[in-house]
């Protein structure tokens, strides 16, 4: 791509500790050869910074979505209706979503929590199978499946009533 005159950003991790000594060295020399390297969080960065890699290269997009109108206060909040704890993403295994059936389990059996809804946004090959779970701890009337949406005004309503959104497993 370089000799055709074609940038590539990688975005990545960077270097992580779990990674084999080979998948370190070829991750760090395609962020050598890259035009722009993308990091998920400054401690990716700066690990990739200390190894050698242009800072001026180096940029960090924490792994997030933008909500137009929540900077400019055209989201309203609802306090007073914040029960609700909200996954985004597609139901694949190695987003490990049965994890937080199993915690969303736990809480809602305190008194304090037994009214909290777990709302589910996307879709994917697992979503019979976190369905069937969620029947089996008891769960149908606190999960709400919405399957997948694109539409901002429908996430929006979603995440002014959200406490948290969760990513139990691998993000990216």
């Amino acid at each position: 791509r370089r000799m055709l005159g074609k940038k590539t950003i990688l975005w990545t991790h960077g270097i992580t500790k779990n990674m084999s000594v080979l998948s370190r060295y070829i991750r760090l020399a395609i962020c050598y050869i890259s035009s722009g390297v993308i990091t998920y969080n400054q401690k990716g960065l700066e690990a990739l910074a200390d190894l050698g890699v242009k800072e001026n290269k180096l940029f960090n997009s924490n792994n997030t979505i933008f909500v137009a109108g929540l900077h400019e206060n055209k989201i309203k909040i609802k306090f007073s209706k914040r029960h609700r704890i909200t996954y985004m993403g597609r139901l694949v295994e190695n987003k490990e979503v049965e994890k937080l059936l199993s915690a969303f389990s736990v809480l809602t059996k305190s008194s304090d929590y037994k009214n909290y809804i777990l709302t589910i946004i996307g879709d994917g090959e697992r979503l019979t199978f976190l369905k069937s779970l969620a029947k089996e701890k008891d769960l149908l009337n606190s999960i709400d499946f919405r399957g997948k949406i694109i539409e901002e005004e429908k996430i929006q309503e979603i995440l002014s009533e959200t406490i948290f959104t969760v990513s139990p497993g691998f993000i990216g």
